[in-house]
């Protein structure tokens, strides 16, 4: 006999102020016996079992130190004294103890900010930080700081007490929650001269009498004079052998028509209140700083500020080429600690440069391919070019090749062959996209031979580029924010790490993102996007159009108003370990890995073929899968409620996929029009150790392929579509209906082995399993119970109530199964009497049927079936 569940009470957020004592307490059956377990989205688990006491009440403290943060589902059952057995009673609680993160902007003390210094930096919106500083000795008053809607918070303090020397700052804030964190980062006070990196080198600091040497104005006028003056002064630096360049406060308008060109091994050291505004201009492109092809640069501290607001937007274009800074060529660049703000295009553009270009054309070609030796052979369906020669000097200084712009070939790839002056062959690259691959020139070369795709040399053209990348370019710990067109846009390179800045608000042109890796013609490999921030950016990272080797892990991405992730197109992308809120990912490159990400009121899209999607944590969100080939999804939580209304948390679209562990948690919040799984999936798709469980039970559309061990307790489990359905081990249970087939002519082939169906109230309407249509039908060697339902609706049931019609079910097979149903209600175990017109003989043997009838039609096999009573 089953017993009534248990009633749990009202469960709080499990924190860091209760996870040693958290109270869990009830009701059930007087002296009774409740069993309880606690289990985390890694399945790690804490059990107990507690009395009930004679007035049918329980209490207990629990520790539950041991699962980790995030959803926690609690399982709780009673029995009686008489040994019967409750169902169960699913709970979802959420446990998060772990206080909200500060990261600190690091900017060093100095002479001019001692007064007045900014403690700078981000953490959990709307929280509250408490700062201090301390020199080890002395420690400043303690200050209350609260961060905005993005995160961002702010203090000043008097710093003048404090010695030189390092400086402690420490941040602790607590959360709605109560749980606390606190963070420390180590600064430099130095009221001298600014020290050189690394203690050596000499400095040169743009002080007063400087300024008045070069005519750099440090008051916002003279924009032209101040632009030549620091051009001017920073080539007299170098050539005095100064490796640090040392900028005092003060605002510095740079001129409209020139930006400052920066040199190579110089460290630029900016105070905290420097700024560099750009004049206001009608321009479509132009830079505060340019780096061109340059090598060995910092630049850190200071404010870069752009002339959006006040800009001269009346002539014809998009005017979204105004950056703070542009690197063009440069190699091993660090911009640190800086702020951008109100440019008409990006805080920093990173591109490539194109050197020298040339054609190969008709004139240069001719049929055939090139051996492994680089000796001429004939090819069916390849042409190859005659000698090009590299008698440049470009070729020597910049040492590569890109094939651009490809007419009248038919393949998106080339080989090239390299030679010595005397005809030698030195080694070949093979298989290489055009824009986007790159072949190195030895340096014995003296020419080289393509070789193409194509029938026919009429009219073929290809351009051969040699161009100029910036390589090693690291942008960390800066402030981007409020740009018409994008925070960072990288358009070619080789090495950028992008990592530990607040990147937000851009908005004005498209595509409005915080950082935009869009290479097109150029190459842009190895990009590392690490423990940023972003937020209410149209897009927060765009990756496509021919990049490769890109990792985004560590971030957060808060609002936005299209996707956190875009990745189309672009090779060898992991997405790891970052937070989207409200912000989605959409991976349509082949084989990007995402893992160990967590998503809050977000989609996610795997579209590209061999995307892996793993270990992740949904809220709210939906997961759309299925629409390549060879996707492979594991270890997925979803928990679902109110928020999206009409969406389905998982979708699964036509192609095979391979989802192992994937847990579905559905609540009882207004989604009673929604299911939880939809699709139509494959015949080759394989699912295994599918959960779904939803206290809404309002139903789950399934999609083909092959299930193992799935356990089902969403309601109502629907098969609508065609295709073929296997079930192995499978777990279904619902209060009402258990399965719904109803696909028409042509529809799904289904069967279920080894599997248990449990009904727990009266059958619903038609039956408890209801097959409307099928190809076939088959449950095999199951375990089928409906001990609670007391209306005499059948169990199983084939085809429509009402007037015969053409049948729509042409094979069904129930054999080895045990069938038990409530004694004295006389229930149809099976129901195959309208079946419909020329239905075929369903076959129903070996089965064991306990207060159950069969219902049949007259050409059914029934053989060695058992109608027991008990």
């Amino acid at each position: 006999m089953i017993i009534s569940k248990p009633i749990i009470s009202d469960l709080p957020i499990v924190t860091s102020l209760n996870v040693n004592s958290y109270k869990v307490s009830g009701s059930g059956v007087a002296n009774g016996t409740i069993y309880l377990t606690f289990r985390d989205l890694k399945n790690h688990v804490i059990s107990f079992t507690l009395n009930i006491n004679s007035k049918g009440n329980f209490t207990k403290s629990v520790n539950l130190t041991g699962l980790n943060d995030g959803q926690v589902v609690l399982e709780a059952y009673q029995q009686d004294k008489k040994g019967n057995v409750s169902a169960k009673i699913i709970k979802s609680i959420l446990k998060d103890t772990m206080g909200p993160s500060i990261v600190f902007q690091e900017i060093n003390i100095t002479a001019a900010n001692q007064a007045e210094y900014p403690v700078t930096g981000t953490v959990e919106a709307n929280t509250t930080v408490s700062l201090t500083v301390s020199d080890g000795n002395q420690q400043t008053a303690t200050k209350n700081a609260r961060a905005d809607i993005n995160g961002n918070f702010f203090g000043t303090f008097d710093l003048r007490q404090l010695n030189d020397g390092e400086i402690v700052i420490t941040g602790a804030a607590k959360d709605s929650y109560g749980n606390s964190l606190t963070s420390t980062i180590t600064v430099v006070k130095n009221t001298g001269q600014v020290p050189p990196p690394n203690g050596d080198g000499k400095v040169y600091e743009l002080n007063t009498a400087e300024r008045t040497k070069w005519k750099v104005y440090n008051d916002g006028t003279h924009p032209l004079e101040t632009t030549n003056g620091f051009n001017n002064s920073l080539k007299w630096a170098q050539g005095q052998g100064f490796t640090t360049f040392s900028v005092p406060a003060g605002n510095y308008l740079i001129s409209m028509d020139n930006p400052i060109s920066l040199i190579s091994n110089m460290r630029l050291i900016l105070d905290n209140d420097t700024v560099f505004q750009k004049e206001t201009n009608g321009y479509q492109e132009y830079s505060v700083f340019f780096l061109g092809d340059i090598e060995n640069i910092e630049i850190k501290g200071g404010k870069f500020v752009g002339d959006r607001d006040t800009h001269n937007y009346s002539e014809s274009g998009t005017h979204e080429w105004g950056h703070a800074f542009l690197i063009r060529g440069a190699s091993n660049v660090v911009i640190d600690s800086v702020k951008m703000e109100k440019f008409t295009g990006d805080g920093i553009e990173i591109q490539g440069g194109t050197v020298k270009g040339d054609e190969i054309s008709e004139k240069n070609l001719e049929f055939g391919s090139l051996d492994t030796n680089g000796n001429p052979i004939s090819f069916q369906g390849k042409i190859r070019s005659k000698n090009i020669y590299l008698t440049d000097s470009v070729y020597r200084i910049y040492k590569n090749i890109y094939m651009w712009l490809p007419n009248g070939i038919t393949g998106d790839q080339f080989d090239i062959f390299y030679y010595r002056k005397d005809g030698s062959f030195i080694k070949s690259d093979k298989n290489l996209k055009f824009f986007v691959g790159e072949s190195i020139i030895p340096d014995d070369a003296n020419y080289f031979r393509a070789v193409f795709d194509a029938s026919t040399t009429k009219n073929v053209s290809v351009t051969y580029m040699t161009i100029d990348l910036p390589e090693n370019i690291t942008v960390k710990n800066c402030e981007i924010s409020n740009n018409r067109r994008q925070g960072i846009s990288v358009v070619g390179a080789k090495g950028v790490t992008i990592e530990s800045n607040n990147i937000h608000d851009m908005k004005g042109t498209a595509p409005e993102s915080g950082i935009d890796v869009e290479p097109g013609f150029y190459p842009a490999n190895d990009i590392f996007i690490r423990n940023n921030r972003f937020a209410n950016n149209e897009l927060h990272v765009i990756l496509t159009y021919g990049g490769k080797n890109a990792v985004v892990e560590n971030n957060y991405f808060g609002p936005s108003r299209s996707l956190g992730v875009s990745a189309q197109d672009f090779g060898d992308v992991v997405i790891s370990n970052n937070e989207f809120v409200q912000s989605s990912l959409g991976a349509e490159s082949d084989n990007v890995v995402a893992k160990n990400n967590k998503f809050t009121d977000s989609s996610v899209l795997i579209d590209g073929k061999g995307g892996v999607f793993s270990s992740a944590v949904l809220i709210d969100s939906s997961l759309s899968v299925g629409a390549s080939v060879n996707q492979k999804i594991d270890d997925i939580q979803i928990y679902q409620n109110s928020k999206f209304a009409e969406q389905a948390a998982l979708y699964i679209w036509d192609k095979p996929v391979q989802m192992r562990d994937i847990t579905i948690y559905g609540s009882n919040t207004g989604r009673q029009n929604s299911y939880l799984l939809i699709g139509g999936g494959s015949n080759e798709s394989i699912y295994e150790n599918l959960k779904i469980f939803d206290t809404a039970t309002r139903g789950t559309v399934l999609p083909a392929g092959t299930y193992s061990n799935p356990t089902l307790e969403a309601g109502e489990i629907v098969i609508n579509r065609a295709g073929k359905y296997i079930f192995n081990n499978a777990s279904i249970k619902s209060p009402n209906n258990l399965l719904m087939i109803e696909a028409t002519y042509g529809g799904p082939d289904i069967s279920f082995n080894n599997s248990t169906f449990t009904l727990t109230a009266n059958i619903g309407y038609g039956a408890a399993i209801y097959v409307t249509g099928a190809t076939a039908f088959n449950i095999l060697n199951s375990t089928i119970n409906a001990v609670n339902s007391k209306n005499t609706t059948p169990l199983i049931k084939l085809g429509l109530y009402g007037s015969p019609v053409p049948t729509q079910v042409f094979s069904a097979n129930f054999k080895g199964n045990t069938i038990s149903t409530l004694k004295g209600v006389n229930l149809a175990a099976i129901d195959t009497s309208n079946a419909g017109i020329g239905a075929p003989p369903f076959r129903i043997e070996n089965n064991i049927i306990y207060n159950g009838i069969l219902s049949l039609k007259a050409n059914d096999i029934s053989l060695n079936n058992k109608l027991l009573v008990r």
